[in-house]
C-alpha cells in the first residue's frame, strides 16, 4: 500500500474523530447545562426535605410543650437562609432567617424565577443569584401542623459549594465520557475502515503507477523524435522538484510541477521532422511552427483530467521574465510560479548536457550564462535560489544518462506527491 495514501486515510480518520468528538462533547455540554437546573434542584430538594420535616416536628413539639408559636429553631449548618411556617390561609405563624437574609431577599426579588411543581404539589423556584454566583432553591410545601392543622412550610435553601461542584463535575464527567466513547468507537472501527478501503487504495495506487507509466511512455516517445534524450526529462524533473521543496511548495503544487516537468515538451510530437530535427537555424516560419508545440502539448494533456495541473509548465515554460517569450508574452509574476521554476532548470540542463550539435558546458560556465539572463529570461529571486542549491544536485545527477537509475531517484517523489 502506498504510504502517502495510507497517511492521507489515517489523517482523514483522525480529523473525523476529532471533529465528531468535539461536536459530541459540545452537544453533551449544552445538554448537561440545560439539565443543570434540574440536577441542582433535585440535589437541593433531597437535601432540604429531611430538614424541613425536622423543622415541622420541632414546631409541633414546641407548640405542645411550651404552648408557644416561637420554638427555638436553629438554622446553623442547615443550608437554609430562611424558614417560614404558614397557616392554611398562608398567614405567617413563625419565621426564622439568617442575618444576611434581608440583603439576599432584596437581590433575588429582582431575579426572574423559574417555577415548577413537584409530585406533591410543592411550589419550587430555582434561583441563580448572579451577584453572588450562587444557586438557591425556594420551596413552598404543604405540611401538617399541630392537631392536624393544615399549613405550609416555606424555605429558602442556599445550595452548598460542594453540591454545586458535584453538579459541575458530573457535567465534566459526562462530556469526557461522551468524547471517550467516540474515540473508542473510532479506534474500534478504524481497522474495519482500513480493511474496506484497502482495495480502493490498491486501485488508486495502481492508477497512480499507470499514470506514471503513461508519463514515462510519452516522455520516451518524444525523446525518440527529438535530439534530446529521455534522461533529460528525469533530470529536469529532479532539478525542478528540488527547487519546489526549497520553496516549500504544498503537495498539490509539487504534483503539478512533477507532471509538468516530465511532460514539458510532449507537444513536440506534433512537430514535423524537417523542423524538429533540422540541424541548422530555423526560419521565421519554421520557428512559428515550432512554437506550436506548446498548443499541441495543451491539447494532449487536456484529454486527461489527471494531467490538467501540468498545464502551467507546458503552456508557459517558454515565457520570459521581461515579457519577450511566448505564447502570451507574460512578464514577471504574471508567469505561473511552476513555469518560472522550470524555465531555469530546463535551460540549465540543456547547457550542462551533451547534444549531437554541442558539447556539455561546465557547471561554472552554465551558471554564468544563467546569471547573464537574470531579470530578462529568468526570475532573479528564483535564479538566486537555484544557484544556491544547484551545485550539490548537479554533482549527483548532472549529465547522468542511465534512465533506470534516474527513475529510482524520481520514484520517491511520485510516491509522495502523486
Amino acid at each position: 500500500m502506498n504510504h502517502t495514501l495510507y497517511k492521507q486515510l489515517l489523517r482523514r480518520v483522525v480529523l473525523s474523530m476529532i471533529f465528531v468528538s468535539l461536536l459530541t462533547g459540545a452537544i453533551t455540554l449544552v445538554y448537561q447545562i440545560q439539565r443543570l437546573e434540574s440536577y441542582i434542584k433535585s440535589v437541593a430538594t433531597t437535601s432540604s426535605n429531611h430538614q424541613m420535616k425536622s423543622f415541622i416536628q420541632q414546631y409541633r413539639e414546641a407548640c405542645l410543650e411550651q404552648n408557644t408559636l416561637k420554638p427555638n429553631i436553629s438554622l446553623a449548618h442547615t443550608g437554609f437562609v430562611s424558614v417560614e411556617i404558614l397557616g392554611a390561609n398562608k398567614q405567617l405563624l413563625f419565621s426564622k432567617s439568617t442575618a444576611d437574609y434581608p440583603k439576599i431577599k432584596q437581590e433575588i426579588n429582582t431575579i426572574d424565577h423559574h417555577i415548577a411543581y413537584d409530585d406533591e404539589g410543592s411550589d419550587v423556584k430555582f434561583i441563580h443569584n448572579h451577584i453572588e454566583n450562587r444557586f438557591y432553591i425556594q420551596m413552598l410545601t404543604p405540611a401538617v401542623l399541630t392537631n392536624n392543622q393544615q399549613g405550609y412550610i416555606k424555605v429558602l435553601y442556599r445550595v452548598s459549594d460542594e453540591e454545586s461542584q458535584k453538579a459541575y463535575m458530573d457535567i465534566l464527567l459526562n462530556v469526557l465520557l461522551a468524547i471517550a466513547t467516540v474515540v473508542i468507537l473510532f479506534a474500534m472501527l478504524f481497522p474495519v475502515i482500513l480493511f474496506l478501503n484497502r482495495k480502493l487504495l490498491r486501485r488508486t495506487q495502481s492508477l497512480s503507477d499507470a499514470n506514471l507509466q503513461i508519463m514515462a511512455v510519452l516522455g520516451a516517445a518524444i525523446s525518440k523524435r527529438d535530439n534530446e534524450t529521455n534522461s533529460h526529462n528525469y533530470r529536469v524533473t529532479l532539478y525542478a522538484l528540488a527547487m519546489g521543496e526549497a520553496l516549500k511548495l504544498d503537495d498539490t503544487q509539487m504534483a503539478a510541477l512533477l507532471k509538468g516537468s516530465f511532460l514539458h515538451d510532449v507537444g513536440k510530437i506534433g512537430i514535423s521532422d524537417n523542423i524538429l530535427l533540422k540541424p541548422d537555424s530555423l526560419s521565421d516560419e519554421e520557428y512559428t511552427q515550432m512554437k506550436k508545440h506548446v498548443l499541441y502539448g495543451q491539447e494532449i494533456i487536456s484529454r486527461s483530467p489527471w494531467l490538467s495541473d501540468a498545464s502551467d509548465v507546458l503552456t508557459y515554460h517558454h515565457e520570459k521574465y521581461d515579457g519577450t517569450g511566448y505564447m502570451k508574452g507574460l512578464k514577471a509574476e504574471e508567469i505561473p510560479l511552476n513555469a518560472r521554476i522550470f524555465a531555469i532548470v530546463d535551460v540549465f540542463d540543456a547547457l550542462t548536457s551533451a547534444r549531437p550539435y554541442k558539447e556539455a558546458y561546465s557547471y561554472e560556465k552554465s551558471i554564468q550564462i544563467l546569471k547573464e539572463k537574470s531579470g530578462t529570461h529568468f526570475d532573479p529571486k528564483l535564479l538566486s535560489l537555484f544557484i544556491k542549491i544547484s551545485k550539490d544536485i548537479y554533482a549527483k545527477i548532472g549529465g547522468k544518462e542511465d534512465e533506470k537509475w534516474l527513475l529510482k531517484k524520481v520514484l520517491p517523489y511520485t510516491e509522495r506527491y502523486l
